[in-house]
């Protein structure tokens, strides 16, 4: 970084910038932007400059604002928010609402045709992952996260059992 005279601030816009082409669904952008990177003279310039991919971060800009500035509703020590986005920001959006005490849970029926994204951040999610797994959805996460693609027509239940859970 500092050998070739790049600022935290630049480097981490670097980085928002690559992979706003993952968060807005371009894959082949993604693909491609390897090559580019690997074939351009000036690596930070050519990054940082960019206009489809600033395009791309100023859209995720606004659909994570967006999502943050929606009313959620409280129960209790549980914070949760739905949207409605066909951008995968699902991530983004809860870790940005987590206060690292309480939890959030961040519905996203938009991304999916026919399943909703269920996104849950908070101090013991393992539970949550263990359940999700068992009702056979694809879920994932760590101990403070749990990720799972839900059927829109279970999503509602799984929610309230996750409320329950966590409450």
């Amino acid at each position: 970084m500092e050998k070739e005279g790049i600022t935290f601030e630049e480097m981490h816009e670097m980085v928002a910038l690559i992979d706003s082409n993952y968060k807005i669904g371009d894959k082949e952008e993604v693909e491609r932007a390897v090559a580019m990177i690997s074939e351009a003279d000036d690596i930070a310039n050519f990054i940082l400059n960019n206009e489809k991919w600033r395009k791309n971060k100023e859209t995720i800009d606004e659909e994570i604002a967006k999502a943050l500035n929606t009313e959620g509703k409280r129960i209790g020590n549980i914070l949760i928010k739905e949207m409605n986005c066909k951008y995968n920001i699902i991530s983004t959006v809860a870790r940005r609402l987590w206060d690292k005490r309480n939890y959030v849970v961040v519905i996203n029926c938009g991304y999916f045709p026919n399943d909703c994204q269920v996104y849950v951040r908070g101090n013991d999610c393992l539970k949550l992952i263990k359940m999700a797994l068992e009702r056979k959805y694809v879920a994932g996460g760590k101990k403070n996260v749990m990720g799972a693609i839900v059927p829109k027509n279970e999503c509602n239940e799984f929610v309230n059992e996750v409320i329950n859970v966590i409450r």
